[in-house]
């Protein structure tokens, strides 16, 4: 009974740790307190969103922003920033609130792990994750377009 009172405390709450959390006490209330317009209104030129600022996002940590009002799991691994789909294709899980393996983001409502450079899901190859541009400049973390499937060559830089 753990398991899935723990899945579903996941699923509505998020992670102790996670960014849903750090979202109710910086913002205050409920994470939707942090609209989504709130965090496109500035933008890098070329169409890149403003999501946060650099120092918000360790190594190794996923932290959830939205871009035009749809969630992306932003992660740093190996000093480059990552950006995709916040949304599992499977289940709509939450990726952010998954955990972070290397490159290997695993959701946590059914354990699909996906490759954060190229969006490849592990576990079904015929359902990867979306993977955005993600740009790091002055400080300041930016979201771009969707990268088009099947590129390796991770987000330019």
């Amino acid at each position: 009974m753990a398991g899935i009172a723990g899945l579903l405390r996941v699923f509505f709450v998020g992670r102790e740790d996670g960014f849903r959390a750090r979202s109710r006490s910086r913002w205050g209330g409920t994470p939707s307190a942090r609209t989504p317009e709130s965090a496109d209104k500035s933008q890098f030129e070329g169409g890149f969103h403003d999501v946060l600022a650099s120092d918000e996002l360790a190594e190794g940590e996923v932290v959830e922003v939205f871009v035009d009002g749809d969630p992306v799991a932003v992660c740093r691994v190996a000093g480059v920033v990552h950006a995709v789909s916040g949304a599992c294709p499977h289940a709509q899980g939450p990726l952010a609130d998954g955990s972070l393996d290397g490159a290997v983001l695993t959701c946590p409502f059914h354990g699909w792990g996906f490759n954060v450079r190229t969006g490849e899901c592990l576990v079904d190859p015929t359902n990867p994750v979306p993977v955005f541009k993600a740009v790091e400049r002055e400080g300041r973390i930016a979201v771009g377009s969707v990268v088009p499937a099947g590129r390796t060559d991770g987000p330019p830089g």
